[in-house]
């Protein structure tokens, strides 16, 4: 793996020929996901230097389909997907113990249910099992339409395509074989072809053309980039043509320290521990049944600790809705958030007391979020269930993070003795200084400019 250890690109903003670039992501501002928030910044910073930077993305509804935001312009094509917009005063969202908002149900929501669950039914058992090679592959003719046109106009000399999804380097692949000069950049923020644990198509269909495709992207990109050596190792490993290539860029942060004062979001109560996820959770890598039983644990050895405990979660849990529903005792003290802006995250991590990660069952994906948590300066539970959990690794030189395993026993005195003092805990700025100005992004922004670099 030392060829691809060798390839991590320097820290320094790259300050040679002045660059025309054209990046295509189907993700981008005003999305909430890690993928729209990584490159809104990093366009952001390339767009503040030299260099010239142009996004083709999806069209939103309430957008425009041509703006341009901090010096990058913007063009959105394709079908309209709604807008978010949440309110600014998020009120906590109780559940699961959800009993009594059924009984008030009234039959116009009743109705709405039925058909929202018979709509994902015919979803889950016609298209999904059909698209490749992912669900947004109709972009594919709108985005490579929108590219071309702005190639001829522009004259770029440099295009970046951003997975996931991977629609997105289908449409770099089709622009390198046409404009076979221009240099392309693929970044790969998860793997595609060997991502069994949470596969984007029907892998029992299309493995092999997965296989035959990504070997294609490898192929013919002059540069690819990934978040994580473990992604990088597997594909050195899958494609050993393309080890030279291999970049690794890592997470990237920018937390706002300005918190909003008038988001309301915890109840005020001094005496209350507040425990927070932020994120999706997957039932094939990531589900809450780790942290579910250490609560579940401090009931049952402290009930004084646990009259005190609140656990709040921020992000999609639906697809793990049923296990919520297997600890009843719990009910009383867990709360829904749903989707969430940047600003209502930073506050809510901000007055949490302690943040919780829920580490994915594979060793390659390293969550993007765990970078926050260090800038938020909190106390951090890691829920790890494998050996080599990139978050454990990535992390190990805090003493203000706990791993709680759900494959071995765990002291589970230490973890109560760790949630009765997280609010005492001082976390000095200078601790995580070095760490955090390694993901900033404009160092983050430098290291793709140099991988840009022919």
């Amino acid at each position: 793996m030392a060829g691809v250890c060798s390839m991590v690109v320097s820290r320094e903003v790259s300050r040679g020929e002045k660059m025309n670039i054209l990046v295509i992501t189907y993700y981008y501002f005003p999305e909430l996901n890690p993928r729209a928030f990584r490159w809104t910044h990093i366009c952001g910073e390339i767009a503040s230097g030299d260099n010239k930077i142009d996004v083709v993305t999806n069209r939103k509804k309430g957008t425009p389909d041509v703006e341009v935001i901090n010096g990058v312009r913007i063009f959105r094509t394709g079908l309209f997907s709604p807008s978010f917009t949440p309110d600014k005063n998020v009120s906590k969202i109780k559940g699961p113990d959800n009993s009594k908002g059924e009984k008030n149900r009234s039959v116009k929501q009743i109705i709405i249910g039925f058909f929202l669950k018979l709509i994902k039914g015919l979803y889950n058992n016609t298209w999904k099992k059909i698209y490749w090679p992912d669900s947004v592959c109709y972009w594919y003719f709108f985005a490579i339409s929108k590219s071309i046109g702005l190639i001829k106009k522009n004259r770029y000399d440099r295009i970046i395509t951003v997975s996931h999804p991977f629609t997105s380097h289908l449409v770099g692949l089709h622009i390198k074989k046409r404009f076979p000069d221009m240099f392309w950049l693929a970044d790969s923020g998860d793997p595609f072809c060997f991502s069994e644990s949470t596969p984007v198509n029907n892998y029992s269909i299309y493995s092999r053309l997965n296989y035959k495709t990504e070997e294609q992207i490898f192929r013919h990109a002059d540069a690819l980039t990934f978040t994580t050596e473990g992604t990088a190792r597997r594909y050195s490993e899958l494609f050993p043509f393309s080890t030279s290539k291999l970049r690794i860029i890592p997470p990237l942060v920018k937390f706002n320290n300005d918190i909003s004062s008038d988001i309301r979001i915890f109840e005020p109560d001094n005496n209350k521990i507040i425990l927070s996820y932020f994120g999706v959770l997957y039932r094939a890598i990531r589900t809450p049944e780790g942290i579910l039983n250490l609560l579940k644990a401090v009931y049952e050895r402290d009930k004084e600790l646990a009259d005190k405990v609140e656990m709040h979660f921020f992000g999609d849990h639906s697809s793990c809705s049923d296990i919520f529903e297997k600890y009843p005792s719990l009910r009383k003290v867990i709360f829904f958030h749903g989707m969430v802006t940047q600003n209502i995250a930073n506050t809510a991590m901000s007055r949490s007391d302690v943040l919780v990660n829920i580490g994915n069952g594979t060793s390659y994906q390293l969550p993007s979020k765990i970078v926050e948590y260090v800038a938020a300066m909190k106390p951090i539970i890691n829920v790890t269930s494998i050996e080599s959990d990139s978050t454990k690794n990535y992390l190990k030189e805090f003493n203000f993070v706990i791993n709680y395993y759900t494959y071995k026993e765990n002291n589970i005195d230490d973890m109560l003795m760790f949630i009765k003092g997280a609010s005492q805990v001082q976390i000095k700025r200078s601790q995580v200084e070095g760490f955090l100005n390694a993901h900033e992004p404009e160092v983050i922004a430098g290291q793709y400019l140099n991988a840009l670099s022919k």
